[in-house]
């Protein structure tokens, strides 16, 4: 495995004294496991101690919500893991770690996020113990993937190796590819990278079979990791875009498109702007230009210079 990139998502919720609480429970990071319609864990404001507990998370008060991880209340157990994602504490690893087998599934899902949020190696033993291998059904999805995406933010080459190697899981194990798409991405965030890493992901990127947001997240990884190698690799992209209607992936791999710098790429992207009627994939092809040669480029930008939407002109004249 090998190296990069960004993407902070702290989350805190404020407290103004005697107030009610300003923000929703539930307002978490976006890179926090999709969870479940809550089947077993009920957030509520009205509860007075779970707006206790949101209190002590504000003012990071650990010691108590050491306690409040072993508490028999459901909801509890997992405010307090929530909290201890959002603090970051690394030595609270070791009582994070039990709660890998609770028997609520949302609490699972979230003490294995909390994990992740460490970012330390010594979370894989724990992580790959808790991941369910007999789940043919699907039923521990949610914490599958909480646990593919951990793995990613806390493992390092050789868990990258292992993450690039799986095939097994099928299109419709949704959960299970995003859960590899997000381990390798989050590698990436560190710049952990590696050859069979971008391959698996450009594999994901361009099957039209794979889940959208699987899809999404490997198409941005080609789009935003630096100092990919993807020469040879502007035939399958080029396939994909030619055939794609999800305008968030086109934009993704126009850019992975044009890091290849292949004559077929360029033509590719001239071919998708004349077709394209997005304004958002216009920019963004213009802004892949910069990968070409200007002589190369000048004559599409042109055109884009008379472009109906101000966006895509303005684009084009910074371009300039």
């Amino acid at each position: 495995m090998h190296h990069h990139k960004p993407e902070t998502l702290p989350f805190r919720l404020y407290l103004l004294a005697g107030l009610p609480i300003l923000m929703s429970a539930f307002l978490l990071p976006s890179c926090l496991p999709p969870e479940p319609a809550a089947t077993q864990i009920n957030i509520s404001l009205e509860d007075p101690i779970q707006r206790q507990i949101m209190d002590l998370q504000d003012r990071q008060q650990k010691d108590s919500l050491y306690l409040l991880l072993h508490a028999a209340v459901p909801e509890h157990r997992y405010l307090a893991a929530r909290a201890f994602a959002s603090i970051q504490a690394p030595e609270s690893l070791d009582s994070l770690a039990p709660l890998l087998a609770d028997p609520v599934p949302e609490i699972r899902a979230m003490s294995a996020f909390a994990i992740g949020q460490l970012g330390k190696t010594e979370a894989i033993p724990y992580l790959s113990e808790a991941f369910n291998r007999g789940d043919t059904e699907g039923k521990d999805g949610y914490f599958n993937r909480a646990i593919l995406e951990a793995v990613g933010k806390c493992g390092g080459e050789k868990e990258l190796a292992l993450l690039s190697s799986i095939r097994t899981y099928q299109a419709t194990d949704t959960l299970l590819l995003e859960g590899q798409a997000l381990g390798i991405y989050r590698l990436a965030l560190k710049s952990v990278t590696s050859p069979e890493g971008t391959a698996r992901m450009l594999e994901l990127a361009t099957s039209p079979v794979n889940p959208p947001v699987a899809r999404l997240i490997a198409a941005h990884y080609l789009a935003r990791v630096p100092e990919l190698s993807l020469d040879g690799k502007a035939g399958s992209l080029r396939e994909a875009l030619s055939t794609e209607t999800d305008p968030d992936i086109a934009m993704a791999l126009v850019s992975g498109l044009a890091k290849t710098k292949s004559p077929d790429a360029l033509a590719e992207l001239s071919r998708l702007f004349d077709a394209t009627n997005d304004h958002r994939i216009k920019t963004n092809i213009i802004t892949a230009l910069g990968n070409f040669d200007y002589a190369q480029t000048k004559e599409l930008v042109f055109t884009a210079l008379r472009d109906d939407h101000w966006a895509v002109r303005e684009r084009a004249t910074n371009y300039l």
